[in-house]
């Protein structure tokens, strides 16, 4: 049920230290989200990712939510 389960945490990633953010990974869980961002980025000549180019936020669990999260973020309006 979308918008009923309370926070949800999620992990974004940019290809470089002046591109925009994206969603990578979301879960309600942030161990979840935090495990995913440890294993994206233990090897970064593998995944292409290091930690500094990740974030976590915490937004609604719509997509909406997020997308307008991700957004402000990425200096954008929110529609």
């Amino acid at each position: 049920m979308a918008g009923k389960r309370g926070t949800y945490h999620v992990l974004l990633v940019r290809e470089g230290d002046a591109a925009p953010w994206g969603v990578h990974f979301g879960d309600y869980d942030r161990e979840c989200v935090q495990a995913e961002r440890d294993d994206i980025t233990e090897y970064p000549a593998v995944s292409g990712y290091r930690k500094r180019n990740t974030k976590i936020i915490m937004a609604g669990d719509t997509q909406a939510e997020i997308d307008a999260a991700v957004a402000r973020l990425n200096g954008g309006a929110n529609d």
